[in-house]
């Protein structure tokens, strides 16, 4: 929940780096729902807005971190706009200071375009700035402190994200590649995946290897406002069998668990 009052502000452009940085999502920070589109802005109710207002109608100053992952749209439109309605001013960003950081060398952002290139020639495309072109200015931390330890390997990765990357460089990271039929396999190691089928499968196989009692609870699906039995049966079935809507639990000690916390009232 946000404190009321606030002068500055700290964001994450994904939960994740929220909870890092122990603040909030933009979007419960700043009231912008997850479900709609984001090229069309929509200001917020009175009674929303006055309730922001009090929250952080004082604001100073806003620390975005994950800015690789918050697209041109999401910037341009939508944060832009939500903190004049707050500061009630014409300004950039209603006058609010940010300083982004992150490393701009990633993946697009998930159905928006890279927070540095202009906006699709559409509603908004025409006439919006490019605010991260037109106000902002970059600093470059050019010290590696993550692989600080191994320079040969920090200057391999370098060379691998810049696309600069040689074969001897392929070579040496084929090295570490192990086949998941090793003895020295590590099973326990995070594991990243590109389908969520296999996600599920791990996941799946990993839970079975768990000792103790095994517990299954599965979210049922529920329609309000069908007009009919028939209209409810429908929309039921159209809804897909999402292996997340079941929970699984066991009575065992585990030496992980996924990070949750509640940061606002407007969860995402």
């Amino acid at each position: 929940m946000l404190r009321h009052g606030l002068i500055s502000l700290d964001v994450g452009g994904v939960g994740k780096a929220a909870y890092n940085i122990k603040g909030n999502t933009i979007h419960s920070a700043l009231a912008i729902p997850a479900c709609q589109s984001l090229k069309n802005y929509k200001s917020l109710d009175s009674s929303r807005l006055n309730m922001l207002r009090s929250q952080i109608g004082r604001l100073k100053l806003i620390f975005i971190d994950e800015i690789s992952m918050v697209g041109n749209t999401m910037f341009t439109v939508q944060i832009y706009n939500r903190l004049k309605d707050i500061k009630g001013s014409s300004l950039p960003f209603g006058g609010v200071s940010i300083v982004a950081i992150e490393d701009l060398f990633q993946l697009q952002p998930v159905m928006d375009g890279y927070i540095f290139i202009n906006m699709d020639n559409d509603e908004y495309g025409v006439l919006a700035p490019n605010v991260w072109q037109e106000l902002f200015k970059m600093f470059e931390l050019k010290q590696i402190m993550r692989q600080r330890e191994s320079k040969d390997f920090a200057e391999l990765l370098n060379r691998l994200r810049e696309g600069n990357h040689t074969k001897q460089d392929i070579q040496k990271l084929k090295q570490r590649i192990i086949s998941i039929t090793n003895h020295e396999y590590p099973k326990d190691a995070p594991h990243v995946f590109i389908q969520n089928a296999k996600v599920n499968d791990f996941n799946a196989r990993a839970h079975n290897a768990l000792p103790g009692i095994k517990y299954s609870i599965k979210a049922h699906d529920s329609v309000v406002g069908a007009d009919s039995l028939q209209l409810r049966d429908k929309i039921l079935s159209e809804i897909r069998n999402d292996p997340r809507k079941t929970t699984i639990a066991f009575s065992t000690t585990v030496s992980s668990r996924r990070k949750n916390r509640e940061i606002s009232e407007y969860q995402n």
